[in-house]
């Protein structure tokens, strides 16, 4: 009965929502925390379901969003590869002058 009301507004969420402006350094803590199992319980999800303003931290995004779970070793040899990309960005926004 609620799905006339609720469905709208969804949809209109979605078209409304902006992407998150998020650092090199926040993504690679992401990829850190969950590597490690040491961030809250939502943390991941909140990752991978919120697309990010720049366009190469997006595509990390997208990348880690598509690593099946449970992950297994061919899965974690892939984070280690993302959280390498993402680290090595953060050096570079530094070194540039950007935010960390």
């Amino acid at each position: 009965m609620l799905a006339p009301i609720l469905l709208p507004m969804a949809i209109l969420a979605g078209l409304f929502s902006k992407p998150a402006k998020r650092t090199p350094a926040e993504v690679a803590g992401f990829i850190r925390n969950f590597m490690n199992d040491t961030g809250g319980d939502w943390d991941w999800d909140d990752f991978t379901s919120v697309p990010i303003a720049n366009p190469e931290l997006e595509t990390m995004r997208h990348e880690a969003e598509m690593i099946a779970l449970p992950v297994t070793m061919e899965g974690q040899r892939q984070l280690k590869v993302l959280l390498a990309r993402a680290e090595a960005l953060k050096t570079a926004w530094l070194e540039a002058g950007q935010p960390d």
